[in-house]
């Protein structure tokens, strides 16, 4: 849906997103009240997030993609 994100550490545990670029990230309370807050002022930064984010999830999660390295997995395991 090419939304922001702000997420904890924690939250995004085993994704491929970078700070700043893909997402952002805060740990605390206040922290993570400021990156909203940055989002709500900020409409290039939610544009340009909310793209980069999407491009991410397409290229490292999209069902194609996946598909397409298991099937290399399999066929550098087994041949």
């Amino acid at each position: 849906m090419a939304k922001p994100v702000v997420s904890t550490t924690l939250g995004i545990e085993g994704v491929k997103g970078r700070d700043g670029e893909d997402l952002l990230v805060a740990d605390t309370p206040s922290a993570f009240a400021d990156q909203v807050d940055r989002l709500f002022t900020d409409g290039q930064l939610q544009d340009r997030l909310g793209v980069r984010g999407r491009e991410r999830v397409l290229k490292e999660y999209a069902w194609q993609n996946s598909v397409n390295r298991f099937e290399a997995l399999i066929q550098s395991t087994v041949f």
